[in-house]
């Protein structure tokens, strides 16, 4: 789809989030929130304000999200404090992995 086309489609219909991703790019999607990963940037056209003459889509990057409900890019969500958590249970050494004890002759 070419950016004309795209802007007539979120023209068409403003309640509609029109989301661009260049090749070799993806948009990884949890709950509300989008991540772009890998080379390039995925381009999001929000027409629910309405259009203006010069309408530019958002531009996100690898490794920015963008909230989908909000439609506004954001900065990385704070990992839940479960998530934290196993993450420093992975990185810690197992404690249960003891030297074994030798018997002294």
């Amino acid at each position: 789809m070419t950016i004309p086309d795209m802007l007539s489609l979120v023209t068409r219909y403003p309640e509609w989030l029109g989301i661009g991703i260049d090749e070799g790019t993806a948009l990884v999607v949890k709950e509300d929130v989008g991540e772009v990963v890998r080379r390039s940037s995925v381009y999001f056209y929000d027409a629910s304000k309405g259009v203006a003459e010069e309408f530019e889509p958002i531009q996100v990057s690898d490794g920015e999200f963008y909230h989908l409900r909000r439609r506004v890019p954001i900065d990385p969500p704070a990992a839940s404090e479960t998530e934290q958590s196993e993450k420093l249970k992975a990185s810690k050494p197992a404690e249960s992995a003891k030297p074994a004890q030798t018997a002294k002759p």
